[in-house]
């Protein structure tokens, strides 16, 4: 199977233009506060490969009730 990924989120949690988003945002300030002495990266690539093992999660998931459903049906046939 072919996976394709796009850039890298901005937020992890959108509330809307006005409220900062609580895990990146949180991130960020600390940046700001230590005048760059922390380094979000860090932080982002964890949440990044938390969020990415979470969505293949799902798409496992659903690949194999769907293999469940074909098979059901190919045995039917």
């Amino acid at each position: 199977m072919d996976f394709v990924a796009g850039a890298r989120p901005k937020k992890v949690f959108d509330f809307g233009e006005f409220i900062p988003d609580p895990l990146y945002g949180t991130a960020g300030f600390l940046q700001f506060m230590t005048l760059g002495v922390y380094n979000p990266q860090g932080f982002h690539d964890f949440m990044d490969l938390q969020m990415s093992t979470q969505h293949s999660r799902v798409h496992q998931a659903l690949m194999e009730g769907s293999a469940k459903v074909f098979a059901a049906w190919l045995k039917d046939k």
